[in-house]
């Protein structure tokens, strides 16, 4: 019996109908029955009823009305013979939607847990999971080619140098974070990047929305009704959200953070389905924004947004995004990724996203958006001459305020800014007396002030303040992703890398057996002649340095000359002349091993007697070609 979630091809009214008219008896109409059981589940809180849907791989509700469109009164009727022979059979007549609706005993209430199966019972309570399940089954590893494995190390370098500007701390929270959403976790914060065009920010998330988690798990909208409407079921049974390009204005920015925190913190998703009563389910939804502008009004001591460090190297290469694009098309890429994912997930399975990792990115975002308050006690108590020993609470206040009115800001209250200072500084007033009066004072030093400041982040390498100096971050270990995609699997090799390029075949190797000169490319030259070197050249085969500088050259002059096509035709004219092979040639020594490396001077060479050298006629023909 193919369970409800498994089918593969569309529910069919004539299907229906012709699985009834083939039941011979009452017990043959188990067949039409476990095939509406395929698709239609009766449930209630929403009532009504589920259908899956295989073109789209997601379950819709419908009401009792809706669901007769599909669910028809179709009727058999059935004669079943009498146990009296004298009587005449009884008839019994099969309604479908009458099957359906009042002998169909299984209701189900709906959950949407991906770490569930389809139908399960809890506390006498059967429910059916809605989650629409995913794309791929996972594979091992080790049954990936490797070329496969070259592609998706395109990818993870991509991550790695785009996403995070070669900082392997944050890469390896990327695909940790990654790997959590592709087993059904939650996570608990956001994934920000914001960048200019065409850095390549999104490729990423479109590669896991087609190819590795699909459609079914990864809605993707520009809309940002869908965070900030009342009405939300597109995101019921989504492992991923991306908010992309939203035209939010800036009082919007507000509304719009504050909406997505609470998604990001809340254990629980209320789905509201328009003209449905809403219905709450477990959160599995994670969250990534990209935008080219500023999208969020992230609060400055926020603990749930990572700003990702995107680095700019690659825009407008052409070439490179060309290669990466065909690598996420190439078939089994996307199955790869997704059980790199999976590995990933289950070698840390505590991972939930936090803590966020400090960015050079968010740390900028910090100090550029201090609340002016602070930025007036950075500019003005750190970097000024306000601050001094028992500085009374009226002064400090006061050339608060002017400073406000000079950035046109409007200034806080005098109890807030008491209240704001004790709560994020830790700075509490006294009341020492001064000039024998005793005033409510703050008595903090430029360097504990300073302190504080380093230690909140709220200090920039360009605010250029004297006497400190803000540490650099260590640089990443090149080889930590080789390194960790070992770990992950074992198999492969976490040897340096010697290029950010996917592996290429030997050129030499490709040119074995041409069929023409011309169509080796010229790196593999040099050791032709590397070889041809070590043979002495008579005058009566100068020929074949005319064609050798043709071929270096690309003066296609002597190239199509038919004895010279073949390069065992050469060597085979060598003999010819000489009367013996290359490595018999009188003048090499006896005993002389097989691979002697040449001089590095070709003018030392001791293979090449002056009587061997080409004419100074021959030597301009060869010299014209060459220069040509």
């Amino acid at each position: 019996m193919i369970e409800i979630g498994e089918q593969k091809t569309a529910y069919s009214i004539e299907t229906a109908k012709r699985l009834i008219n083939e039941a011979e008896t009452i017990d043959d109409l188990i067949t039409v029955k476990e095939y509406i059981y395929s698709y239609f589940m009766l449930c209630s809180q929403p009532h009504g009823v589920y259908m899956w849907c295989p073109d789209t791989n997601t379950f819709e509700h419908y009401s009792i009305t809706e669901i007769t469109m599909l669910i028809r009164p179709l009727k058999k009727k059935f004669y079943i013979p009498s146990e009296d022979p004298e009587q005449p059979p009884k008839k019994k007549e099969f309604l479908l939607s009458y099957w359906f609706f009042n002998e169909n005993t299984i209701v189900c209430k709906p959950d949407c847990d991906p770490s569930k199966s389809r139908l399960f019972t809890k506390k006498g309570q059967s429910y059916i999971n809605i989650f629409p399940g995913y794309p791929h089954e996972i594979r091992n590893l080790s049954e990936f080619s490797a070329e496969d494995h070259a592609y998706a190390k395109l990818i993870f370098e991509h991550i790695r140098d785009i996403w995070c500007s070669g900082n392997w701390e944050l890469t390896e929270y990327i695909l940790k974070w990654f790997g959590g959403v592709s087993a059904g976790r939650k996570m608990y914060s956001i994934l920000y990047l914001k960048t200019g065009q065409g850095w390549g920010k999104g490729i990423i998330t479109d590669f896991i929305q087609q190819y590795v988690l699909g459609k079914q798990l990864v809605f993707k909208t520009s809309d940002p009704q869908t965070i900030l409407g009342s009405f939300n079921a597109q995101l019921q049974g989504k492992l991923l959200l991306l908010l992309e390009e939203m035209p939010t204005e800036r009082s919007d920015w507000n509304s719009l953070y504050r909406a997505l925190k609470d998604k990001v913190a809340s254990d629980i998703i209320e789905i509201h389905e328009k003209y449905k009563t809403p219905v709450q389910y477990k959160n599995v939804l994670s969250t990534v924004v990209l935008t080219n502008e500023n999208a969020l009004r992230v609060e400055n001591d926020d603990r749930r947004t990572v700003f990702l460090d995107v680095s700019p190297t690659r825009k407008g290469d052409l070439d490179y995004f060309k290669k990466l694009g065909n690598a996420m098309k190439h078939p089994g890429v996307g199955l790869l990724f997704y059980s790199y994912l999976r590995a990933i997930a289950k070698a840390y399975p505590d991972f939930d996203g936090n803590p966020p990792p400090m960015t050079d990115a968010k740390h900028e975002h910090i100090v550029s958006t201090l609340p002016p308050l602070f930025q007036f006690m950075k500019d003005k108590c750190i970097s000024g001459v306000v601050l001094r020993p028992n500085l009374p609470i009226n002064e400090f206040y006061n050339e608060y305020g002017f400073y406000c009115v000079q950035k046109n800001i409007k200034p806080l209250s005098k109890i807030t800014v008491g209240r704001t200072l004790s709560n994020e500084l830790g700075i509490s007033s006294i009341r020492p007396y001064v000039e024998g009066q005793r005033v409510r004072a703050y008595n903090i030093t430029r360097e504990e002030l300073l302190e504080k400041f380093l230690n909140k982040g709220w200090i920039h390498e360009l605010d250029e303040i004297d006497e400190v100096d803000i540490p650099q971050k260590p640089k990443s270990d090149p080889n930590a992703l080789n390194q960790f995609l070992a770990k992950i699997n074992p198999t492969i090799s976490a040897k340096p890398e010697e290029s950010k390029n996917s592996p290429k075949k030997d050129e030499s190797e490709t040119c074995k057996k041409p069929e023409s000169p011309a169509e080796c490319s010229k790196s593999s030259a040099p050791e032709v002649v590397k070889k041809r070197r070590l043979i002495p050249r008579p005058k009566n085969i100068i020929k074949y340095d005319l064609w050798l500088a043709s071929f270096l050259s690309g003066n296609p002059e002597y190239m199509d000359d038919p004895e010279f096509m073949d390069p065992l035709n050469l060597y085979n004219i060598y003999v010819e002349e000489t009367g013996d092979p290359p490595n018999e040639s009188k003048n090499e020594p006896e005993n002389e091993p097989e691979n002697e490396p040449e001089s590095e001077d070709p003018e030392l060479d001791p293979i090449i007697d002056e009587e061997d050298k080409a004419s100074p006629d021959e030597l301009d023909v060869i010299n014209a070609i060459i220069g040509n």
